[in-house]
């Protein structure tokens, strides 16, 4: 016997994306952290308190780049977007 596994479309990753809890820099004290772990890299954001990030790890220790304040305006799939 097989089982069927929902197909993963767009609409349905969206969808299921819409059910998930974010993260807020509203909702972070200063010297709180987030571990942002993609396909190929992992990030530590550890949170300033005004609404910006000292980031290291990933592009970041690839660049040589570690320890840039940065602020985040969002994430995508799979796409690069400069940081801001």
């Amino acid at each position: 016997m097989t089982t069927a596994i929902p197909a993963r479309t767009i609409s349905r990753l969206i969808e299921a994306a819409r059910e998930q809890p974010g993260v807020r820099p509203a909702d972070l004290q200063p010297g709180d952290w987030v571990i942002v772990r993609t396909k190929n890299s992992t990030y530590t954001l550890s949170a300033v308190g005004d609404g910006t990030f000292v980031v290291t790890g990933g592009w970041f220790s690839a660049e040589r780049t570690d320890g840039q304040r940065i602020a985040v305006r969002g994430c995508t799939w799979s796409s690069a977007l400069p940081p801001q």
